[in-house]
């Protein structure tokens, strides 16, 4: 039947065939085109540029056999194109560069045999894409460069088997992309370079082999990303570009048997490991996590989620069990971030903000050597108003407030002596409230050189 052209509808609905090759290849189907309950024999199949028109294609429950499968660019109508149940024997089966309509594509239940699968550059329409349950045999599963349309896609309970698994640089749109439940087998798995839509993207209950499994580079748009509840017994590597507009990355509950690296990408939204197990400690580094924010009583934001600070404590954790101070520090001042106004209220709060605005939670050195600079300068100018002298020396007030800004240093004592005598004509003559002023000016710097010791500590510490 090559090159053969059927004008209208064309049934081969529970025929069978010899054992033989079957050409179907670069036929043109213009009606409906009924192959269900085909039993195909054990040659090899050939619909390689065939063309279906406006109408459906039914391949339900065809049987073929030990032979290869192409429907290598083969090119299909809007209407509904049926694969389900279908069992694709022993061969491989190629639909590279396929091109399907906009109606809805349903691999449903199918079973694949023991050869390679290939879907190459595959484009799909605007339709549903459906591999429920669809059963992938032990060759290499290739989805490479596969555009998978505006449509929903689901491969929800599918089984993989020994092979590798290959959706690198293939593009979901912006429907349900919906992997729950899937066992991806012992092989590898490559999201690599993907791009993900505005989709919820969901791999709950998923099983992941002892294969690597690899997300480099991927791209989630505003796709929030479900992993609860999987499973991963070979390394992963979640190493995205940049997420700045979904709502969660959740990973809580998972298993990890391998090693697990979740670095060098920013991420508007913080990833959610709670509850996880891991056996092994987990590469954290260069990730940059932030949470979701709304505004609140006008001046002030607060975290959307309530649950963030406690997804930056495990965080937290982790990074201490690996060894990660610089992520320690950086998700303990995330944690309380996202506690302001949920977690943290009144005077906590207070205390919280006014320690994040000084020292940015113990890792600025800068800030509070601006506030020592700020102190000395404000307190020089409070001085000079309650000067009593009239032989004042230029700098006087200076050189005073300097030295109650270090009082516990030895030469601030002999500083601080010359310039009372130069302000005030002795110690007896300082009004009661520049005495208040020292005090307090020696308890605001000792709070100052605390903060730039304990900055100056945790940049040294290893």
């Amino acid at each position: 039947f090559r090159g053969v052209k059927f004008s209208g509808g064309v049934s081969f609905s529970e025929s069978q065939f010899g054992d033989g090759n079957i050409e179907f290849g670069s036929a043109e189907f213009f009606g409906g085109a009924d192959f269900s309950d085909v039993t195909f024999g054990g040659g090899d199949v050939d619909f390689s540029q065939a063309l279906f028109f406006q109408s459906d294609v039914d391949f339900s429950r065809s049987i073929f056999g030990k032979g290869y499968i192409t429907f290598r660019q083969a090119r299909f109508s809007r209407g509904y194109i049926e694969f389900y149940r279908v069992q694709f024997g022993e061969g491989s089966v190629d639909f590279t560069q396929a091109k399907f309509g906009d109606g809805n594509v349903n691999f449903k239940d199918a079973q694949f045999g023991k050869g390679y699968i290939n879907f190459f550059s595959a484009r799909f329409g605007k339709g549903n894409i459906y591999f429920l349950n669809t059963h992938f045999g032990e060759g290499y599963v290739g989805f490479r460069k596969v555009d998978f349309g505006e449509g929903d896609v689901f491969f929800e309970g599918a089984q993989f088997c020994k092979g590798s698994v290959n959706f690198s640089q293939s593009r979901f749109g912006d429907g349900r992309v919906d992997f729950d439940r899937v066992n991806f087998g012992e092989g590898e798995l490559s999201f690599d370079d993907a791009f993900f839509g505005e989709g919820l993207v969901s791999f709950k209950g998923a099983y992941f082999g002892k294969g690597d499994i690899s997300f480099n580079k991927t791209t989630f748009t505003k796709s929030d990303i479900n992993f609860i509840n999987s499973r991963w017994d070979g390394n992963c590597y979640f190493c995205p570009q940049d997420i700045l507009d979904c709502q969660q990355i959740n990973f809580s509950s998972c298993v990890f048997s391998g090693n697990y690296s979740l670095s060098g990408f920013n991420s508007a939204t913080v990833v959610d490991l709670r509850h996880s197990k891991l056996n092994l400690p987990v590469d954290l580094d260069g990730l940059n996590v932030g949470f979701k924010k709304e505004r609140h009583c006008v001046f002030f934001k607060k975290a959307i989620n309530a649950q963030d600070a406690t997804c930056f404590r495990r965080l937290k954790a982790l990074s201490k069990e690996a060894d990660d101070r610089e992520r320690v520090l950086d998700f303990f001042a995330k944690e309380k971030r996202s506690a302001y106004w949920h977690d943290i209220v009144g005077v906590k709060l207070f205390c919280y903000y006014l320690y994040d605005g000084v020292s940015n939670y113990g890792r600025s050195i800068f800030r509070p050597l601006v506030g020592l600079l700020l102190n000395w300068l404000l307190f020089s100018f409070v001085y000079s108003l309650g000067k009593t002298s009239h032989n004042t020396s230029i700098g006087a007030e200076f050189i005073f407030s300097l030295g109650h800004l270090f009082p516990f240093y030895a030469g601030s004592r002999d500083a601080r002596m010359d310039a009372t005598l130069s302000l005030f004509g002795g110690v007896a003559a300082i009004p009661d409230w520049v005495h208040i002023m020292t005090m307090a000016q020696g308890l605001i710097s000792s709070i100052f050189v605390f903060l730039v010791a304990l900055a100056i500590r945790n940049l040294f510490h290893s």
